[in-house]
């Protein structure tokens, strides 16, 4: 998480969501926006149920990569899923946004393997439309089964990696192109387009090769055409995991946005490439 030590020492309370799915019965919904967005709201709710704990109303949520798109979910569902919480701002850091453009480029990608068997595992698993035996190529199967029931972590997820590798075509296992058919379909309707009820801050490392650039400047593009307000600001020579790593220019505006938020006196940062949208 970025800038922890600076966020305890502003006084701000920490709540992470575990998901469902992870170390709990059932699957987890990777990249599925509703349940993401809810365990993250729930996540919320849950910290205010704590005796002894007193927490301001106002909620900014943050969230990296797979966590930005939930933060984005989070954002979208607030109004109607927790009306009661106060969110006040959404910050999301290389978020995977364009879940078809995403799931697209997984097959170039470094580890794309991995994460083109965790959405398809997960999708597979929340809509019966989207099967496995028709979305992977057979020699696959087994492996992606068993990379969705595995840690990123875990030493065996290389060996994984590895046989994977010996039985895809061009490096992909997809039977069909992910943009079509039934799974294009489910990966459109993640995609959170808004409204978003409170102002949303995008942030993109310029040589991220997983969540690409050109890819998340067109998703905002998209939502600025439909009225959404962003703040989008690129970061030069960040990839997708150093740019929240300590260091990265992304942490002091990060802390800063969200001190704006929560009704601090506002601080100027020295944005690396930033344009904003307004309805």
């Amino acid at each position: 998480m970025p800038g922890l030590d600076d966020v305890v020492e502003e006084g701000w309370a920490v709540v992470a969501t575990d998901y469902t799915g992870l170390g709990t019965p059932g699957p987890h919904p990777y990249l599925i926006g509703a349940g993401e967005g809810h365990s993250v709201l729930d996540s919320l709710r849950a910290a205010r149920q704590l005796e002894g704990l007193r927490l301001a109303p106002e909620t900014v949520v943050w969230g990296h990569s797979q966590g930005g798109h939930a933060a984005l979910w989070a954002g979208q569902l607030a109004s109607t899923y927790a009306p009661e919480l106060e969110v006040v701002g959404i910050a999301a850091v290389s978020p995977a946004a364009d879940v078809p453009a995403l799931a697209a480029n997984l097959p170039d990608a470094t580890l794309g393997e991995l994460f083109s068997s965790y959405v398809l595992a997960a999708y597979a698993s929340h809509y019966p439309d989207i099967t496995l035996e028709e979305q992977v190529i057979p020699p696959a199967r087994t492996l992606v089964r068993e990379i969705a029931d595995r840690c990123l972590a875990e030493p065996s997820i290389l060996a994984s990696l590895a046989s994977v590798l010996s039985v895809a075509r061009d490096r992909s296992v997809y039977a069909v192109p992910p943009a079509e058919g039934p799974l294009g379909a489910r990966l459109r309707e993640n995609v959170p387009t808004g409204p978003f009820t409170a102002p949303v801050l995008v942030a993109q490392g310029e040589a991220d090769s997983l969540v690409l650039p050109h890819v998340q400047q067109d998703y905002v593009d998209g939502l600025c055409g439909a009225g959404e307000s962003v703040d989008y600001r690129v970061y030069s020579g960040r990839n997708h995991l150093d740019i929240v790593e300590s260091g990265s220019a992304l942490v002091p505006d990060l802390l800063a946005w969200t001190g704006t938020r929560f009704g601090d006196e506002a601080v100027e940062v020295a944005n690396r490439t930033a344009r904003s949208c307004s309805p």
